[in-house]
């Protein structure tokens, strides 16, 4: 059996990228809505560094696989799809009633993101050499 691309394809592909910019440009903005009191710019500048990259190695993943079996890409773009998601999703809980500093969750969901990111990335990278 070939492993041939299916015709949605490339709408998979184009929705989880969109998706993957959409997610990173809300989060930037919840994370500046959530320190727009914060006087010190060099910690905004860190977190807005630590928040983004996470997005910046999901881009980069995809990047990674972008020749490799359809099985695998398809993979890959239902992480993209998940962790963008949920990213979104943990960062919004900054506007729920103070269950937690926004701080902590601006720290751990890239920090988790990253993570899975790391996983996946070993997990696929043998799938794709079997393959």
């Amino acid at each position: 059996m070939t492993d041939k691309p299916a015709p949605n394809q490339n709408i998979l592909h184009t929705v989880a990228l969109t998706i993957l910019e959409v997610s990173t440009i809300a989060s930037l903005i919840f994370l500046l809505i959530a320190g727009q009191h914060q006087s010190s710019w060099l910690l905004k500048l860190l977190f807005v560094g630590w928040v983004f990259s996470s997005f910046a190695g999901l881009f980069m993943f995809e990047r990674h696989f972008k020749q490799s079996a359809y099985k695998v890409q398809r993979r890959v773009q239902r992480l993209l799809i998940g962790v963008s998601l949920a990213s979104l999703i943990f960062y919004s809980t900054m506007f729920l009633p103070a269950l937690t500093k926004p701080a902590f969750i601006f720290l751990l969901t890239p920090l988790l993101s990253w993570m899975l990111i790391v996983i996946s990335f070993f997990v696929l990278r043998q799938q794709d050499s079997e393959q």
